[in-house]
């Protein structure tokens, strides 16, 4: 009688046991889920399951960083500098948090703020190669190739198959004039990344500048097959026709590249150069308008000179 009174007690903690809900998933869990959701390019459900966790833990560094991550990539970097702000309240020594909050801030224009949380991010991990190739990119625009040159270095020694890195240090070399040099860091580029319409794009540069023409031509040609709205190589291409001596091949460059970025100036005026060497006056002066009208005074050079 004991024993089956025993086993009903058991059946009845049985039966209360499976009749109570399971305890739902925890802050780490939704943290968890927020980076598979990130990974997998689902920014906004990484969003969700960060606020799902903060909910549960208001005070979570992590969550607050792998947000911002996902605000930055779907380039809403007001948003992401915010929760950058608040990560870094909470654990002030994430040199990742720092260097992509620098990076928000660049892409603000804020490049004092920028600079400021890159160099902050270096000191915090001074093996950080990108924050190298961020400060090699400011010096290059500064015109200091040579120090730009030591920061790509850098990185390059840090991080050997970092593609941005040897692109940036092959267009640096390319402005300091050491044209191979240059085209072996784009070669290392494309050995990481095959297909990479800027480093093809930068090549063709430089074999251009070294009077490949069929190389850079070829550069050029692979260029767009992969970006067919690259309005850079359809203007580059479309002078180089020109320097060969299709006038008619650098028109329909020259058209293809303001189709493709109708802001561009400079190409307007290449466009009216190429119609004017085809005898289309008209056409010639009415781009020249244009290119003057998005800034390129030369273009009313050109006006005085064939459009009175």
């Amino acid at each position: 009688m004991k024993k089956l009174l025993f086993v009903g007690v058991l059946m009845a903690v049985s039966v209360l046991t499976l009749a109570q809900p399971s305890p739902g998933p925890g802050p780490l869990d939704y943290i968890a889920s927020g980076k598979t959701s990130y990974t997998t390019g689902d920014y906004e459900g990484a969003i969700l399951n960060c606020t799902m966790a903060l909910k549960a833990q208001p005070d979570i560094p992590e969550a607050y960083a792998l947000m911002a991550m996902a605000k930055f990539d779907m380039k809403d970097f007001k948003g992401a500098i915010a929760d950058f702000d608040k990560s870094l309240e909470l654990k002030p020594d994430n040199a990742d948090a720092w260097f992509h909050r620098g990076l928000a801030k660049k892409k603000l224009e804020d490049f004092s703020g920028g600079i400021k949380d890159l160099n902050k991010a270096n000191s915090l991990n001074p093996r950080l190669a990108e924050s190298y190739v961020i400060r090699g990119t400011e010096k290059s625009k500064s015109g200091d190739y040579n120090a730009a040159l030591v920061e790509y270095n850098k990185a390059l020694e840090l991080k050997p198959n970092l593609g941005n890195a040897f692109l940036s240090r092959g267009r640096c070399k390319h402005q300091l004039e050491d044209y191979q040099g240059a085209l072996d860091d784009y070669a290392s580029a494309l050995k990481l990344k095959a297909s990479n319409k800027e480093v093809l794009y930068h090549r063709s540069l430089t074999r251009i500048k070294m009077r490949d023409a069929k190389g850079g031509m070829e550069d050029l040609n692979s260029a767009i097959e992969l970006d067919a709205k690259y309005a850079d190589a359809y203007l580059t291409r479309g002078l180089l026709k020109r320097d060969l001596g299709d006038q008619r091949g650098s028109a329909d460059d020259c058209k293809k590249a303001v189709d493709a970025n109708p802001k561009l100036a400079e190409a307007w005026h290449f466009l009216a150069v190429a119609k004017l060497n085809l005898n289309e006056k008209d056409g010639a002066c009415s781009d020249w308008s244009k290119a003057g009208e998005l800034g390129y005074s030369e273009a009313y050079n050109y006006i005085n000179l064939y459009c009175k």
